[in-house]
């Protein structure tokens, strides 16, 4: 049974689990937020971040269902009651709406913290807790025998009976005891000052104080709520974006806070980061379109005064990463070939296998810019290919077939922010006909030019090897 103990302080090591590359995405996207941050399709994009944040957070704690066809309806066109059915959600549609309002407005209420530079207190954690959770009466509670029974909910108070669930395995799951409750808290947001004053990361900090403040578990109830919203308070103060856990990373999120209840912070700071990176990356691509021709005009200066600077960025730092993934790419498909032709061969001495590159300036007999831009359309983003766009496919060929295994580096968004994206698809095409299509990358691997480069090298071999093996395996099936 897992014991509880005083919560503890950053590991030592707590500067190898940073992420190499979330720095650098934060920056692009202040120097991106500071043109457009009075932009309608900016205040458009949080005010819609804000309502799914509202929505997921009561469904990963079980508050209430509602289905993902009123779900996007309510992100989209805003939390209105008639909005769900009672088809559509296992609670009271006033409660639902109610509970999803005061969500709404607690998290608006973290913009204003951040925006008074309020010091986090007991104070405001309480203040949290109490606005969301306005809508709930009464709590389950256990005496000392493990009695269960309902008792009020006090709101914005600590707890003051236990709260330690019994697991599915049927071991119950110690927090800390409402006796030790108060001074547990103190030492929390004493250690999160003194974290600030280091300069933590906010993906290290953020997991760490979410995770803490779950082992206390201050409350009766609503926790889980609280916890997301001081995490999201220190990536809104980093310039970023609240933490938003869809109900799909659930069983994600719930294991990486048993791997941190066991002592390894990593994977809750993974998680962390590849949610506000989805975020940040979604933001990236807002473009806010022109309403008058003199804006209209205005935007293509701006966009022959980039042009020129594109030029420019051929020799700098994220074009040498891109050369660098290129290259240690061309090396493990020429690796692939040269070890598998021979075998095929003594199968089937028409079979060829063979590495080629090309791109943007490049005339080949294989253009995958249609391809390129369809897979870009499926994952939810932009590119421009003028800017940087390249290919590299391991082709196998008989007399009569032709498969490709294609791995795409180009730019992310439409205009050049310092970030690149890669991705993979497969083509087929059976005795020669037009070829099949398979997607094969889940999601891109984007890279910036502020990453320290064997850091990412050794990021992008890692996503390589699992791309390449999920590639292959369409080439199994097609063989």
């Amino acid at each position: 049974m897992p014991k509880w103990k005083p919560i503890e302080d950053l590991p030592a090591d707590w500067e190898k689990i940073k992420s190499s590359h979330l720095a650098g995405l934060l920056t692009i996207w202040r120097e991106r937020h500071e043109k457009m941050k009075d932009s309608t399709a900016l205040r458009e994009f949080n005010e819609r971040l804000q309502r799914e944040w509202s929505i997921e957070t009561g469904i990963i704690e079980g508050l209430y269902t509602l289905d993902r066809g009123t779900t996007q309806l309510l992100i989209e066109h805003g939390l209105i009651e008639d909005y769900i059915s009672r088809e559509n959600t296992n609670r009271p549609v006033p409660q639902v709406i109610g509970l999803l309002r005061d969500h709404s407005a607690v998290l608006e209420g973290v913009f204003d913290f951040i925006t008074q530079q309020r010091q986090l207190s007991t104070a405001y954690v309480k203040e949290v807790h109490a606005a969301l959770t306005q809508q709930q009466g009464t709590v389950t509670g256990q005496d000392t025998l493990g009695r269960r029974f309902e008792t009020e909910l006090l709101r914005g108070e600590w707890k003051k009976l236990p709260n330690n669930p019994t697991r599915p395995n049927g071991q119950i799951h110690e927090y800390c005891p409402p006796e030790h409750t108060a001074a547990e808290m103190d030492r929390l947001l004493e250690m999160h000052r003194q974290h600030q004053e280091m300069g933590v990361p906010p993906e290290i900090e953020s997991a760490w104080l979410h995770h803490r403040f779950t082992q206390i578990h201050p409350f009766q109830d609503g926790n889980g709520r609280v916890a997301r919203i001081l995490a999201s308070l220190v990536f809104l103060r980093a310039g970023g974006f609240p933490l938003g856990v869809h109900r799909d990373k659930r069983s994600a999120y719930i294991t990486a806070l048993e791997n941190a209840d066991d002592g390894d912070l990593k994977p809750l700071v993974n998680l962390f980061v590849e949610i506000e990176e989805q975020a940040i990356l979604q933001a990236l691509n807002i473009a806010e379109k022109p309403k008058r021709v003199d804006e209209v005009l205005e935007a293509i200066t701006e966009r022959l005064k980039k042009k020129t600077e594109e030029e420019d960025l051929k020799d700098g730092k994220v074009i040498g990463l891109a050369r660098r993934l290129i290259q240690e790419t061309t090396n493990r498909l020429t690796s692939i070939a040269e070890e598998w032709e021979p075998k095929l061969k003594q199968v089937d001495s028409q079979i060829t296998v063979r590495v080629e590159l090309g791109n943007q300036y490049s005339v080949s007999d294989s253009d995958y810019t249609y391809d390129t831009l369809e897979e870009v359309l499926k994952k939810g983003y932009e590119t421009n290919l003028r800017i940087m766009w390249h290919w590299i496919r391991l082709r196998y060929e008989n007399l009569s077939d032709i498969a490709d295994y294609i791995i795409v580096f180009h730019n992310y968004g439409s205009e050049f922010q310092g970030a690149l994206a890669v991705l993979t698809f497969v083509k087929i095409a059976r005795d020669r006909q037009l070829p099949d299509t398979i997607t094969v990358t889940d999601k891109p691997l984007i890279f910036l030019a502020e990453e320290e480069e064997e850091s990412l090298v050794e990021r992008f071999s890692q996503w390589l090897d699992n791309e390449v093996i999920i590639g292959l395996e369409q080439w199994r099936r097609f063989l």
